[in-house]
């Protein structure tokens, strides 16, 4: 215990010394301000202007203005850049204007650019899809406008359903669906809220079925275990969920939104916003209200075709400008009662061994606050921020009671900066308590508790304005594993203006409870079999990516290809057994590998027409000690495509959707050693007005059923059982909904 105190007390020493010396080694600055226009003389707000180099920079307000008050006193180069115009760069030598006092003043003037003429725009996931220029690592982004329209419910999850390589098929008879990348189930992506990883093990699965698509403002999608911000355990990438801030002046307050869905099955939504001033500052209030209130059985086989559930969502975020900063705050409540199982189950029937029925209660509340220093004497920046998760289930699986907690507690602080035009650095003390205990009695101990400080040092290295290239290393003890490195590195070269080529690589590692399986969710927790501890997962693996965008005024194309492979150590697999026994078997694998590619292609030309296509094939294998063996539940391959047409000056869109999923491996006694493939296709209708936004959807028109019976029969009670291994596709066909929405307000 005494050595355990020691190297926390020397971890804590180490970082003290390096942000000392960061804010003691401080640079001379300059002011720069200035205009940036278009080409008419017009102002243009919110674009960026950054010094390369360094991550000194500010967007322009209505006036078209902006401020860079502590640029370096040396030569450097200005980059303006706006979504719809053409970037533009000046170079400028500040060297010996440092002692003058006064600011330089610069006006840029930018030009429309052709390739993003709102006719010829792709939808947003598609035309960020890729490497930014300005950094190492690959980042797709999703803005707050194609979520609102990709999604049928007004949710994320439907919203991300279509996405390139991302896995969110919901399970048929749990309803749980998370974000799932190259290849891996979704329990090793990591979900951050405002950059907070505080979405995590079922929290991702349950809690992240409440989160409305009007809260967010985007979300950035990084696939690979690379990102160097990233956690230990996001071995298959990070989700960047960026919520909407009420940062708005008091003056144009109050705001208002609603919408509202329905669809023929008898589901619906509510979803209202409002932005108010509270103590002369911004409060943002979100609520929503969802239920699926019938048990539906369609084909008539006495099992719910499709969960049913009530949910209730309420937000409130406010943001505080202060002189020296901006102070965040938010705070989210979430319950939920969802069922699913044979449709002549009632409350009574909890527990019972004669009506199956997966009855699961889950009541989660998370809070948040940030604050960002806009202080850069010292030549940098910081942010500090921190958050607390508590995240409740109550559930019966058949005959299985599963009760379990799950705490989060976070706390972080992060210094940035800038060394020179080339090179910035940041350093960022984390510590995060979480604590997970069950009911459930098995061979093995499921209860854990971790304390984990860590220490994050980055480095950004820009050697020129085509090769940019980022090294991190996470530092954190463990008490089961003591000191534990993850180093992870990304280089991105631009050959050309239109050519992007990225590389990224680097280590995982992630602590394993039954919480923290996504599989768990899926297959139940009755009939558990967990011969040993589970040891903690250890991973290395890498991408290789490249990204080709050309275009003109009548067209433009884009093509995106990356190749990805991890290695793992003690991956834990969640086999089946007989599907008269029911059995489920955790262990870990002695070798594990996941690997594939995937493709997006966009094509669009006018007037208003789009194509989309994508697609991602992976092999996801272990060794038992025996033979290698295909994983199962993981589909060999998906593709997607996506044919839109609207209609410039009427704001109506048009859409049709189509969604492979290839075959998944099946284990023993079920009569096929693969499942079938299957398409899903959908189609949707919007017309948007200025203040009101009507949507039609039509989902699953070819009214698509998985043909193969999910339930078993108990050879030693004749009862009827829940075959986990054998819900892979939907259950429930063809449905129709409408959305309605609406905006008040500035």
């Amino acid at each position: 215990m005494e050595n355990f105190i020691l190297k926390r007390i020397h971890l804590f020493i180490a970082l003290a010394a390096l942000l000392g010396s960061m804010i003691v080694s401080s640079a001379h600055a300059v002011e720069i301000n200035g205009h940036v226009l278009d080409t008419d003389g017009y102002p243009l707000a919110g674009a960026s202007v950054v010094i390369d180099g360094t991550k000194i920079g500010a967007a322009t307000d209505f006036d078209g203005a902006f401020q860079l008050s502590r640029a370096p006193a040396t030569e450097i180069t200005v980059n303006v850049s706006l979504i719809g115009f053409k970037s533009t760069t000046r170079t400028l030598n500040l060297t010996g204007t440092e002692n003058t006092g006064d600011p330089v003043h610069l006006m840029f003037n930018l030009e429309l650019d052709v390739l993003a003429f709102e006719e010829v725009t792709f939808e947003a996931d598609r035309i960020e899809s890729g490497p930014f220029h300005d950094g190492a690592e690959r980042v797709e982004v999703i803005t707050q406008e194609d979520l609102v329209e990709q999604s049928d419910d007004g949710g994320l999850l439907s919203a991300l359903a279509g996405g390139t390589g991302l896995d969110t098929k919901p399970c048929a008879l749990c309803g749980s669906a998370g974000v799932g990348m190259q290849g891996l189930d979704p329990s090793y992506t990591e979900i951050n809220v405002d950059g907070l990883p505080i979405l995590s093990g079922l929290g991702a699965l349950y809690g992240l079925d409440g989160i409305q698509v009007s809260d967010l403002e985007q979300v950035e999608i990084s696939k690979g275990g690379t990102r160097g911000d990233a956690g230990a355990g996001a071995v298959a990438g990070a989700v960047y969920l960026v919520t909407n801030s009420p940062d708005m002046s008091l003056a144009d307050l109050p705001t208002a939104e609603v919408s509202m869905m329905a669809s023929e099955t008898g589901r619906h939504n509510l979803n209202g916003a409002v932005t108010v001033p509270m103590a002369e500052m911004p409060v943002r209030i979100n609520a929503s209200y969802g239920s699926e209130p019938r048990h539906i059985d369609r084909n008539d086989d006495g099992l719910t075709d499709t969960p049913s559930f009530t949910r209730f969502n309420l937000s409130l975020s406010s943001n505080r400008q202060l002189s020296n900063g901006t102070l965040t705050t938010r705070v989210r409540g979430y319950n939920e009662e969802r069922f699913a199982g044979e449709t002549h189950w009632t409350e009574d029937d909890r527990g019972s061994a004669e009506v199956y029925g997966r009855d699961i209660h889950t009541q989660r509340i998370d809070t948040g606050i940030s604050y960002k220093s806009t202080d850069q004497t010292w030549g940098g920046s910081y942010v500090a921020d921190a958050a607390y998760v508590y995240h409740q289930q109550a559930s019966w699986y058949g005959t299985t009671e599963y009760d379990a907690s799950q705490m989060i507690g976070l706390a972080r602080i992060a210094a940035n900066r800038y060394w020179t035009m080339q090179h910035t650095s940041m350093a960022r003390l984390q510590y995060r308590y979480e604590a997970y205990e069950d009911n459930l009695q098995l061979s093995s101990e499921t209860d854990r508790t971790d304390m984990i400080p860590g220490l994050l040092l980055q480095h950004d290295w820009q050697p020129s304005t085509r090769w940019n290239a980022r090294a991190s290393v996470l530092n954190e003890l463990y008490d089961d594993d003591g000191y534990v490195a993850t180093p992870r590195a990304s280089l991105r070269f631009n050959p050309t203006d239109a050519l992007t080529l990225i590389g990224s690589g680097g280590l995982g590692y992630r602590t394993v409870t039954i919480f923290s399986l996504d599989k768990a969710a899926h297959a139940g927790f009755d009939n558990l079999s967990v011969p040993k501890e589970l040891k903690a997962e250890r991973s290395f693996g890498g991408s290789v990516g490249m990204q080709y965008r050309t275009g003109s005024a009548s067209q433009a194309f884009q093509i995106d290809i990356t190749g990805f492979y991890t290695r793992f150590d003690n991956k834990v697999i969640v086999a089946f057994g007989h599907a008269e026994t029911g059995e489920v078997m955790y262990s870990n694998a002695h070798d594990a590998y996941s690997q594939g590619v995937e493709l997006q292609f966009a094509y669009s030309i006018n007037p208003g027409w789009t194509f989309n296509l994508n697609g991602t094939i992976s092999d996801v294998q272990y060794h038992n000690g025996f033979e290698w063996r295909r994983e199962e539940m993981r589909s060999a391959f998906t593709a997607g495509a996506q044919l839109a047409k609207e209609w410039a000056g009427s704001g109506v869109r048009a859409n049709v959707d189509a969604k492979v999923f290839g075959p998944q491996a099946l284990p023993d006694g079920r009569g096929r050693s693969e499942s079938p493939t299957y398409m899903i296709v959908d189609l949707g209708l919007r017309k948007n007005w200025e203040r009101f936004a009507l949507s039609l959807k039509a989902g699953n028109i070819t009214d698509y059923v998985q043909p193969d019976n999910v339930f078993s029969v108990d050879p030693s009670t004749g009862q009827q059982r829940i075959d986990s291994a054998m819900i892979y596709g939907p259950q429930l066909g063809r449905t129709v909904s409408m959305t309605l929405s609406a905006k008040f307000g500035a």
